[in-house]
């Protein structure tokens, strides 16, 4: 692992089985500690310094960063051990990550990296100083209105970028995943990792994926989902800002779940009165169940959200298409007083109008115009020449009868009163002709008769009696006189029942019949959907159950093979722990022999080990290029020793210090004695290697560098002697030595006071007790 010294802020690089133990920064040289877990403060995950924990979710822990290339702070989430080993899991969540990486939006928390450390896989986003809009409902309880619009048309566009650019959906829209930053600005969290994360949920009565409250019905029902299915949670949400209450509410999960597919939305607007009623109508509508009636895309949202702002009617609250028509030119009866006079011809034309849903715009469905010409209302287009299609009155009669009275005689108690009005105080029923006068006329009291005559001798033929009534009521739709109407009353006795019995009844029945029919296909449907979901929700039972049961076979394998891979580890450890001991033993006894066996027992390991797993073999080819690298150093060390002890004339006119602040030219070296002259008196003196002090020495080594131009003589020196100072780690070569010397350094001392007496023990705290690496062998 690698942590960040709190000394001179460089990374240093240590083993992992090194958590919580005591190291020299190779940097500053200071001693410092790991931190106690990959994830502790100080810690380095890819590019990132973990600084802080913030937050927990359901796919791992999320802390605050700095990023050391970029110098800035980031969102670092770290994936749970279920999660990163998951290798399908893995590849979904890094592709989702990647696609989400690729959007720059203001109102989407940017994606800086996804990657992988060391089987540790991090999600790297912008840290956002703010707060979640769940805090912020714990706290406020209800959100104001031009807020809450703010909020909603911020993440909306959030949404209408990641669906157009990346056909990316979030499946998991709610208050926590939205993030309010101190300037009030609205950022949605964690696209692209909800929907891998759903993928590797496992079902539990309390647990959908998908937060139960703010789900939509196809992500219930696993129908393909798309930004619709983000809009329907998004308008969740903005109902829980509001109201400050959910949508749907109940006990346990699935309750929630099954009010999000069968149970009517109360409309936020009567939950919370200070709500808007356009706001209500646009969170009904993106709430709707069936798709088709939700918002198509998140751009129709913000724009009906930006016409609410602007104080402008949002096209959510357009009447339905179903009642869109044509526009019609209808006359209007004049109307008469009590003495039948026309009202004056001045009367101004009037307009109904009423929005349509075609363009979000105001315009009228019907035109009425006035005429004195005629006394009646044209209500049914313009008449064919010849007296108008037959039927057409009574079809509006028909209609009539259905709504007041289910079709049956009693709808004629409503209707008759208007037969019996004058003229001039109703509204005729279809024909565009001109009022006779209040004079009964005798030929439609004769041709009444006429009616009632050939009914009373063919009783049989009803329908041809229908027929005919039907014609002479068109043909003369309004009675006038108490003559006429009288004998309209008497026709209309008989002409009800049979049209009720030949017409109405049937029609009813027809009409029953199709909706049973389609009741019952539905039905069908619905059972056949039903028994659908069961199939699949059966094959996905088994399917888990083969799943898991794989899994703790696999668990079980790997443990397994993790123990023994330990055992093997512990084992190199310990050899590794041994050498660094027996290297020093073996340099100062001069015993090559046997640390030329030490060595290639190492390098040999590899090939002495059978039907290894690949770590085995990764560990072996680790230990074995320890090995080597001893094996390197030993000859190196062994030779830097002689130069010193042993070289004869080899550094001969190298001038050397004395005691008493004399200087002396090297004449030849041998055992260990240094044979000198003193260049100003000739004189021939003896000093002893180990007898000078450390300053001397150490120029005494420089000096020897210079001479013979190599390097890292001292280092190697304390490596053949066990000599080791604050100095040694500083004079170590870049590379292996640079990382290893401190564990070689502690090894060694281990090892060395473990088979010391006690006299030796003390001698040896009184010498190295100032150094890190002796201070914790000696713990």
């Amino acid at each position: 692992m690698r942590f960040q010294c709190p000394f001179c802020r460089g990374v240093v690089a240590v083993d992992n089985s090194q958590l919580g133990e005591d190291v020299q920064c190779g940097h500053c040289d200071e001693v410092v500690t790991v931190p106690r877990s990959r994830f502790a403060t100080g810690s380095v995950i890819g590019d990132f310094i973990i600084l802080e924990e913030i937050g927990r979710g359901g796919m791992g822990v999320v802390y605050l960063a700095h990023q050391i290339s970029l110098d800035r702070p980031a969102g670092l989430k770290i994936l749970q051990e279920n999660y990163a080993n998951n290798p399908e899991f893995v590849v979904n969540f890094i592709k989702e990550a990647r696609s989400a990486a690729k959007l720059n939006h203001p109102h989407i928390v940017q994606a800086y990296a996804v990657n992988e450390d060391e089987g540790v896989f991090y999600f790297a986003m912008e840290y956002i100083d703010g707060e979640t809009m769940k805090a912020v409902l714990k706290r406020d309880k209800v959100i104001a209105t031009d807020k809450a619009v703010t909020i909603i048309q911020q993440i909306a566009e959030a949404l209408d970028c990641a669906w157009k650019e990346q056909k990316l959906i979030h499946r998991d829209i709610k208050p926590d995943n939205i993030m309010l930053t101190k300037n009030g600005r609205a950022k949605l969290a964690d696209l692209g990792l909800s929907k891998v994360a759903g993928d590797n949920e496992d079902d539990d009565d309390d647990e959908i994926m998908g937060t139960p409250q703010y789900i939509s019905p196809e992500h219930l029902t696993g129908a393909p989902m798309d930004v619709r299915s983000d809009i329907y949670s998004l308008g969740a949400t903005f109902f829980h800002l509001v109201t400050g209450r959910f949508p749907y509410e109940g006990r346990t999960a699935n309750e929630i779940a099954r009010k999000h597919l069968e149970a009517t939305l109360v409309p936020p607007h009567l939950v919370n009165p200070k709500v808007p009623e356009a706001i209500s109508h646009i969170i009904v509508k993106m709430m709707k169940k069936n798709v088709n009636e939700r918002y198509q895309d998140a751009e129709e949202l913000v724009e009906d959200l930006r016409m609410f702002r602007r104080g402008k009617l949002p096209s959510t609250l357009s009447v339905p298409k179903v009642f869109t028509t044509r526009t019609r030119s209808v006359s209007r009866a004049a109307v008469t007083g009590k003495d039948g006079n026309a009202a004056s011809s001045e009367s101004q034309p009037f307009q109904l109008e009423l929005p349509t849903t075609t363009t979000g715009s105001l315009r009228p469905l019907y035109t009425a115009t006035t005429t004195t010409s005629s006394g009646m209302l044209f209500a049914g287009g313009v008449d064919d020449e010849g007296g108008g299609s037959k039927g057409k009155l009574w079809l509006i009669v028909f209609i009539l009868l259905l709504i007041v009275g289910g079709g049956g005689f009693a709808g004629w108690y409503y209707i008759l009163p208007m037969l019996e009005k004058k003229p001039g105080d109703i509204i005729g029923w279809g024909i565009h002709r001109t009022a006779r006068d209040d004079k009964p006329e005798r030929t439609y009291i004769r041709e009444l008769d006429g009616i009632l005559l050939s009914f009373s001798k063919n009783r049989d033929k009803k329908s041809e009696f229908l027929k005919k009534v039907d014609a002479f009521l068109l043909k003369y739709p309004i009675a006038k006189g108490e003559q006429e109407k009288a004998k309209l009353k008497d026709l209309l006795r008989i002409y009800v029942p049979l049209d009720e019995e030949l017409r109405v009844i049937p029609a009813r029945k027809k009409l029953r019949t199709r909706q049973l029919a389609e009741a019952k296909n539905r039905e069908r449907q619905e059972q056949k959907k039903l028994a659908e979901q069961q199939r699949k929700a059966e094959a996905r039972r088994r399917e888990d159950a083969a799943r898991r049961e794989r899994e703790s076979k696999a668990a079980a394998a790997k443990k397994a093979a993790e123990a023994k891979i330990k055992r093997y580890v512990d084992s190199l450890n310990r050899q590794r722990s041994e050498m660094a001991y027996k290297f020093v033993q073996y340099s100062r006894g001069k015993d090559y022999l046997a640390a030329e066996k030490m060595f290639k027992k190492a390098m040999d390991e590899p090939s002495k080990i059978t039907g290894a797993t690949s770590d085995e073999q990764r560990e072996a080819k680790s230990f074995a290029a320890y090995g080597k690298e001893l094996s390197k150093a030993f000859s190196r060390a062994r030779a830097m020793y002689n130069l010193l002890y042993d070289s004869e004339s080899k550094l001969a006119g190298t001038v050397v210090e004395l005691p008493g602040r004399k200087i002396a030219k090297i004449s030849s070296i041998s055992n260990g004695v240094i044979t000198a002259q003193n260049p100003f008196n000739n004189e021939i003196v003896r000093l002893k290697v180990d007898d000078m002090s450390f300053v001397h020495f150490a120029r005494f080594v420089k000096r020897v560098q210079k001479k013979l131009r190599l390097s890292h003589i001292y280092f190697y020196y304390c490596l053949h002697t066990g000599n080791f100072t604050r100095y040694t780690a500083r004079n170590a070569p870049d590379g292996f030595w640079k990382k290893e010397i401190s564990n070689f350094e502690y090894n060694y001392f281990k090892h060395k006071l473990h088979n010391s007496s006690p006299s030796e023990q003390k001698k040896l705290r009184r010498r190295f007790g100032d150094l890190s690496s002796f201070k914790k062998a000696a713990r």
